[in-house]
């Protein structure tokens, strides 16, 4: 059993069958290529469906397996040197963090194998990583802890089949897993790798009839041609408003419960800006009370040290604030995310522009 935040933020607890890990472990094997010949660093933590499943690909394929207590950049690549890592599975945010920690013009060509999920890499990254670790096969996959880690593997290698500006191309569908799309363009799966369901949800309120889950992503799918298998994928944004920062979901309904309960503030709008470590970094818009007279850099420290009372997760506090009058609302007095994000867009990409 694994748990995930579900599109209202609240953790859901996901029953993973034995022959639904099987499914994934296969998977990685087929795709990543894991074999006994390799020395797998346990990067990614365990209570990740990613981490999980790959400790699970590597110890069937007869793997050596290293472990660090928690990720620290600088230890990862001591250990990568000294133990001859040959494997690891991390997302961007930690990607960044080793490509921008080594020392000089270090390179480490142990490394064989790099499975990055929850979220993709730039293009820039992408190219970064490539330097620092020159003999690495780096493969990016999308996917939940609903699906036993993956839905779809890509590698940057691959010719990019871009649909249109507003779809990103996420790679085939994995081995043994089906993908399409409902009315709505809302992304459905199916197969062997899926879950059995949510605990003490009836499993007919999460699967259809024929067995198709229901991803909350947006996206499209077509039939691969010439030498691939399997269905393309693109995807082409969250059909719920979720936030992806660090390899961790955030909801912005979450945040914006807490920031709205200070005293200080009138309403509040929580997004998630590009931003080169984290994907996307959490970022609060807030419109403070008129009787509000502190200065902006001390609203940001009690906002910040609110947030951490109210015990919200630390990869969910904000990384930074922007104080406007202009949060927009439909004619039902709903405040819009995206109207208020282009409202404020030079003042937001200031402010993450700082975020480290």
């Amino acid at each position: 059993m694994c748990y995930t935040s579900g599109t209202s933020g609240s953790p859901k607890a996901v029953m993973l069958s034995h022959g639904s890990v099987c499914a994934a472990t296969r998977a990685k094997l087929e795709v990543v290529g894991y074999d006994a010949g390799d020395t797998y660093l346990h990067v990614a933590p365990l209570y990740h469906v990613g981490g999980l499943s790959s400790a699970h690909a590597t110890l069937a394929a007869g793997a050596n397996h290293v472990f660090v207590n928690k990720f620290d950049p600088d230890l990862v690549l001591r250990i990568i040197v000294d133990e001859g890592v040959t494997a690891f599975i991390a997302v961007p945010a930690m990607m960044r963090e080793l490509v921008d920690s080594r020392g000089g013009d270090t390179v480490f060509p142990t490394v064989r194998k790099i499975l990055v999920g929850a979220g993709r890499l730039t293009d820039e990254l992408y190219n970064s990583i490539r330097h620092v670790f020159p003999n690495a096969k780096v493969t990016m996959a999308y996917g939940m802890t609903e699906t036993t880690s993956s839905v779809t593997f890509l590698s940057p290698e691959d010719a990019r089949f871009e649909l249109d500006a507003d779809s990103t191309f996420a790679g085939n569908a994995a081995p043994g897993v089906e993908v399409k799309t409902d009315a709505e363009g809302q992304l459905l799966v199916r197969g062997s790798s899926l879950m059995l369901g949510y605990v003490g949800v009836d499993r007919t309120e999460t699967f259809d009839a024929d067995g198709w889950f229901a991803t909350g992503d947006l996206g499209a799918v077509g039939e691969a041609r010439g030498e691939e298998t399997g269905s393309r994928v693109w995807l082409r944004g969250r059909a719920k408003e979720m936030i992806k920062s660090g390899g961790e979901n955030v909801s912005p309904e979450e945040v914006e419960r807490i920031l709205n309960k200070h005293a200080n503030v009138e309403a509040s709008v929580v997004i998630g800006a590009p931003h080169r470590k984290w994907g996307e970094a959490v970022v609060a818009i807030v419109k403070l009370r008129a009787t509000a007279s502190d200065t902006e850099a001390e609203h940001r420290t009690a906002l910040r040290d609110w947030c951490a009372k109210s015990e919200l997760a630390r990869f969910k506090i904000p990384k930074c604030f922007v104080f406007t009058e202009d949060l927009r609302s439909n004619a039902m007095g709903k405040l819009m995310r995206d109207a208020t994000y282009r409202a404020n867009v030079l003042a937001i990409e200031h402010a993450v522009s700082r975020v480290r």
